[in-house]
């Protein structure tokens, strides 16, 4: 199904669910606008009638770590397929990283993906461009003119900044720009050429990497914020060493920020079948103890955002021994899922709560204005069926790629629709 354009737009029957809680109402949207939020609205004359009921209508998500692949390896994703997908998991900003062939080091790089996404998709994309040019760790790319042409953020991702001096011109650089930087959190020589958690390498028949590649990364990369007295935002946290190292610096009061991804959520180490590449991913699955402890983040605030690192793969590239295939798994259309079946519907966690990871918590991260279910404010809504059970089956997905860790896993949750500006779809 294509994208509907409504001019007046009203969604009859829903409950509107916020961070802050629930209330069942109506919503009137005109022009992209949202006009009115309340119980039994009148349909305007020749609006469009959306009937929601049993449906909950919650802000849309932002998510600050995507990867899109385009341009350099179009048979993986583009930025169409990408933006589809993002579309189908509730998912209105989307930050995508930089690690592209070529490397978006470039403002001209930087402004032509914002272009395209504008003709493509009613979904907003913030490039996430590169720290240091061609992700090589040693000079800085040019923050100001980046920021002009559009980048919503700095990263290096899949890689760290391993120099700590660079490090720290970068976050002196990005904090005079606007800009946070979103760290790769690793000691490379630690890790090696490892594919898995050492604790399961010998299992799954694989090279291993140590639990210390991470905190090692974290506590280097969180110390030199912390030393700085600047903000540093850590990507995907999956041990119980790095959630530690975050939990004692913002105690503390350093601006430092951590993501969790939902495979570390509801995954672990024990559950990789031998030679399954799609559960290769960096950092790697983890143990039991770990996703409780980054689940513990997420519940006492260490945590403050869930995002998918969402690392495509075309079926070709990811058909090779465990040990030479390309880390990453897919992510945006089951990430609501996975997290409300790992958090919600277990009750560790009320709804309420996670929205606040999807929406409040990464656009405070990312510095912009968190999506609203609001007057005065541009549409930017998801449509949940909080009690559909559905089962994860790659092929249908929108993206290009079929890498997911999820397959056959039946999840409970789901975004069945979304309006963006005055445009809407149905799943």
């Amino acid at each position: 199904m294509t994208w509907r354009t409504a001019d007046v737009l009203l969604l009859r029957g829903g409950t509107v669910v916020t961070c802050h809680g629930r209330t069942p109402a109506d919503v009137l949207v005109r022009e992209g606008v949202i006009e009115a939020v309340k119980a039994g609205l009148p349909a305007p004359p020749g609006a469009e009638v959306e009937d929601v009921r049993g449906l909950l209508v919650t802000p849309g998500f932002v998510d600050v770590h995507v990867h899109l692949r385009d341009p350099g390896a179009l048979d993986s994703e583009t930025l169409e397929s990408g933006l589809e997908a993002a579309a189908a998991g509730g998912i209105h900003h989307v930050f995508c990283m930089a690690n592209t062939d070529p490397v978006n080091d470039a403002a001209s790089l930087t402004a032509d993906l914002v272009a395209r996404a504008r003709r493509l998709s009613p979904l907003s994309l913030h490039p996430v461009a590169a720290v240091t040019r061609g992700l090589r760790g040693t000079e800085l790319t040019d923050f100001a003119a980046l920021k002009a042409a559009g980048a919503g953020a700095l990263s290096n991702d899949g890689l760290p900044v391993e120099d700590g001096r660079t490090l720290r011109r970068a976050l002196e650089r990005a904090e005079e720009e606007g800009l946070r930087i979103l760290v790769h959190a690793e000691d490379r020589g630690l890790a090696g050429d490892g594919a898995v958690d050492a604790r399961a390498a010998v299992r799954l028949r694989a090279k291993g990497i140590p639990v210390g590649a991470e905190d090692v990364g974290t506590a280097r990369d969180v110390g030199v914020a912390v030393e700085a007295r600047l903000p540093v935002h850590v990507c995907h946290v999956s041990t119980m060493g790095s959630v530690e190292i975050v939990r004692h610096a913002r105690r503390a009061g350093a601006p430092v920020t951590a993501e969790a991804t939902p495979h570390h959520l509801l995954l672990t180490y024990d559950e990789i079948p031998e030679g399954d590449t799609d559960f290769k991913m960096n950092p790697p699955l983890r143990s039991r103890a770990d996703v409780d402890a980054v689940v513990g983040a997420l519940l006492d605030g260490t945590i403050t955002a869930i995002a998918t690192d969402h690392a495509p793969h075309a079926p070709a590239r990811k058909a090779a021994p465990l040990d030479r295939a390309p880390f990453g798994a897919i992510g945006l259309e089951t990430s609501f899922a996975v997290s409300h079946t790992a958090l919600v519907a277990t009750g560790r966690m009320p709804l309420e709560r996670l929205l606040g990871l999807y929406v409040e918590g990464p656009a405070a991260i990312a510095g912009i204005e968190a999506p609203a279910v609001a007057t005065g404010r541009r549409a930017s809504i998801n449509l949940i069926d909080p009690d559909a059970e559905w089962e994860v089956v790659p092929a249908r997905f929108r993206s290009r790629s079929r890498n997911c860790p999820f397959k056959g896993r039946r999840l409970r949750g789901r975004v069945v629709g979304v309006v963006a500006g005055r445009s809407l779809r149905r799943f």
